[in-house]
This record gives C-alpha cells, structure tokens and sequence, in this order.
C-alpha cells in the first residue's frame, strides 16, 4: 500500500514506491453508498432497484507502529495520523502528534493499494485510528479511511517497493501514570480516537459528494489493571465522582521511545 498527503482535497497525489509505501494487514475495501428507493407502484412484484445517488470508499487496514529514523523526519504512518486529525510536529529527538479538531479538514490522503491484480486509488481520505497494545506484542495500529469513489484498474503488483527499515514498538517495560499513580501492573491497553467521519454534499459535484470531514470525536482509553487497594487508587470512587485525572502511557523502546498523554479522564 503507498499513502500520500494530498496538496489539494481529493486531488491524487500519487505516491510512489520509493517514498511513500508502508506495511499494512488485513487490508478491507468496501463502498460507501448513499441510495435512494424507488417506491413507484409496479404491476409485478418486489419493487424497482433504488437508485445509487452518492458514492464513496471505506478502507480498512492494520499496520504496526513504527517510531521514525530521527526527531527530524516523520515516521512512515505520519501521513495517516494527520489525515486522521492530527497535527505533526517535528523537532529532533521528538515527533509530536496532537488531536486537534478543524473545519474544513486540514489534511486529508491518498492511499494507492494493490489487491489479487488491481489497484483501487483512493483520493479524499479522512480517518479514525484504534492502537492495540498487547504485553510482548508489537503495537498495532487499525485505521479506518473513508474516501471519494473512483473504480479500480488492472495493475500489476508493485514490486521492490522501499518499506520501512526501523524496527516497530513492543509493548514491554511500560509506565503507565494515572493520575500520578505509578503502581497499576497489566497486560492489555486499547486507544480509540473516536473520530466521526461524515459525508460532505455539494450540488456542484459531479457525484453529489464535495468529500468528508470529522465531525467530532470521542477518543476512550481501554486497560486492564490487576487490582489494586483503595489506598493505592479508588477507582470506584472515581467511577461514581467521576474524578478526572491525566494519563500517560510511555514505551521505553532505547534509543526511540514512545509517549502517549491525555490531558483530561476519567473512569467510565
């Protein structure tokens, strides 16, 4: 699969081998249909065919997340993180991404992906994300990307393709503080971003879809800590006050480790 920020909304920005190919698994494509029903009395039975007025692409796919060579240049799924709401930040030793919400989107990708001999080139794509962690597992990434309808083509599979060369994330030796509390022990922390991609209408498009944007989103945090005491953390108490707290999770990975931070939770 190759990705490509677009300079352009919708307009393909046809990402090459070289530059812009990244693993990706389990790869899902499915159309995005807006139809109409057709309720005209007929004289036989059933009804007529309803009428497709509105079409788009789903793209579902895993990868695993991969840190960057350096600070100074984004890792290779920088792309998707800002064409799912995020803003890159790059400043060696660091790269930062924050969740920010803007209308009209202020990035959006194009993903070319290659399947038993065709290629389906998805322009408009705006997303959402879910990171699985898993102790002992490599970290895992699922994006879903909705994008504007174009048909696929015959084409041969890309060959020699550049993929990335740094080695992905295993979730091991973690700190993981909630509130200031460094004690919790578990095995498992799921990420939803959350994000609510909606369909953009336009009677001046020739298909009826000007594209898509995030309408909102709800990101929640999963985990599965061991019990603790009420002295170490009440999380009942938390849960009925719903008493908010700041969390982070870092992956100490040598020389490239991994921070995730939430400003403002709480138990639900």
């Amino acid at each position: 699969m190759l990705a490509k920020l677009e300079t352009t909304y919708g307009t393909d920005a046809a990402p090459t081998k070289t530059a812009d190919a990244m693993f990706a698994m389990n790869v899902k494509v499915s159309g995005d249909w807006k139809k109409t029903e057709r309720l005209a009395v007929s004289p036989n039975w059933g009804k007529y065919a309803p009428v497709v007025v509105g079409q788009g692409v789903k793209v579902n796919f895993e990868t695993e997340l991969h840190p960057s060579s350096d600070g100074s240049a984004a890792p290779f799924m920088g792309c998707l993180l800002q064409a799912c709401g995020m803003t890159e930040t790059l400043g060696a030793p660091t790269v930062t991404y924050s969740a920010v919400l803007a209308y009209p989107p202020a990035k959006s990708v194009t993903l070319w992906f290659y399947i038993s001999g065709l290629v389906h080139k998805v322009t408009g794509c705006i997303g959402t994300f879910k990171i699985d962690m898993a102790v002992k597992e490599t970290i895992k990434v699922s994006f879903d990307f909705t994008g504007l309808y174009s048909e696929p083509a015959d084409l041969t599979f890309v060959t020699d393709p550049t993929f990335p060369t740094t080695s992905p994330f295993i979730f091991k030796d973690v700190t993981v503080n909630y509130d200031s509390i460094t004690a919790l022990i578990g095995t498992a922390i799921g990420i939803d971003i959350g994000n609510q991609i909606v369909m953009r209408d336009d009677w001046t498009a020739a298909s009826g879809t000007k594209g898509y944007y995030i309408q909102d989103f709800e990101p929640k945090i999963t985990l599965d800590p061991e019990t603790e005491s009420v002295a170490t953390i009440n999380f009942w108490n938390r849960l009925a006050t719903q008493d908010h707290g700041a969390l982070s999770i870092t992956i100490n990975n040598g020389s490239r480790d991994l921070s995730i931070q939430f400003e403002n939770t709480y138990v639900d």
